[in-house]
């Protein structure tokens, strides 16, 4: 069994992706999207994203990311580990940590939302910028 497929690398591309896109399907919803919309444009990234997961561009490039980072001994560590128990448990939970940590850490930020938001406003009206309709910025003569 390859590295690949014992990460359940195509399954953690599915999960990866559907909590990239699902807080942005909401924001729809709250913006007036209605529901039946918003369910087909799921259904049409769920699609979407599996043509990409079951194709060999993403794993191909995983599999050069992983070959750049580790040694090939380093790799034979690796599936030893993620054929242990441990190292299961690890591949099963690994994408519910990720997922909790970005909530705590959206969390974090957005008790400093407004702080940030006075950083950029200061930055901006150093450098004379000001937003344009469709939000692009325009530079002040």
């Amino acid at each position: 069994m390859d590295l690949m497929e014992l990460l359940r690398a195509r399954e953690m591309i599915l999960q990866s992706a559907q909590t990239a896109y699902e807080p942005h399907l909401r924001a729809l919803g709250t913006r007036g999207v209605p529901a039946p919309a918003i369910d087909e444009m799921r259904v049409a990234l769920a699609g979407l994203v599996k043509k990409i997961a079951d194709g060999t561009e993403m794993i191909d490039g995983m599999v050069s990311v992983y070959m750049r980072t580790f040694s090939e001994p380093e790799i034979r560590e690796l599936l030893t580990f993620y054929k242990s128990p441990v190292g299961q448990k690890t591949i099963a939970q690994l994408p519910k940590v990720m997922q909790e940590g970005a909530q705590i850490g959206q969390q974090a930020f957005a008790k400093h939302q407004d702080e940030f938001g006075e950083i950029v406003q200061a930055i901006m009206k150093k450098h004379q910028v000001t937003l344009q309709p469709g939000d692009k910025p325009a530079e002040k003569p």
